[in-house]
């Protein structure tokens, strides 16, 4: 499959992490911390604005960061909205309720990683590098 030249470009600056969480304390959080950490950040409360952003962009970003449990349209199902239009984009989950409720139905996608909320502050970066690389290496063995 043909790489569209745009993440090329961005991947030779600053990676792009889409953070969603409906809670605004929690997403202005962790947009701070990614911002810290170097990467340009784009912060949004829902999914359908995830999405929104991440059209307009033309799949533009490096890695989804997501709330499991949100209203409309949760976490899973975003993310598998944007592998699906958008295979390479990394995907983080963040929960902090996994009981048995709010528990995924569905299998994470894969080589999707999940944090479960409460997290250390630098707890986030260190996993969204790590989604990266591990998205990185699997791309790498895919091209031959």
């Amino acid at each position: 499959a043909m790489l569209p030249p745009v993440t090329e470009a961005g991947r030779a600056g600053k990676e792009t992490v889409l953070v969603v969480d409906d809670e605004a304390e929690v997403l202005r959080l962790e947009v701070r911390e990614l911002e810290a950490a170097g990467f340009e950040v784009l912060g949004t409360a829902n999914a359908s604005e995830a999405l929104h952003l991440l059209n307009a962009r033309g799949g533009a970003v490096d890695l989804l960061v997501t709330d499991v449990v949100m209203p409309g349209m949760n976490g899973i199902e975003l993310a598998s909205a944007v592998r699906f239009s958008y295979p390479d984009v990394g995907v983080l989950f963040v929960s902090g309720h996994l009981d048995e409720d709010a528990a995924p139905k569905s299998p994470l996608p894969e080589q999707a990683s999940l944090l479960t909320k409460p997290f250390a502050p630098d707890e986030l970066t260190r996993r969204a590098r790590e989604t990266l690389a591990r998205g990185r290496a699997g791309a790498q063995g895919s091209k031959r």
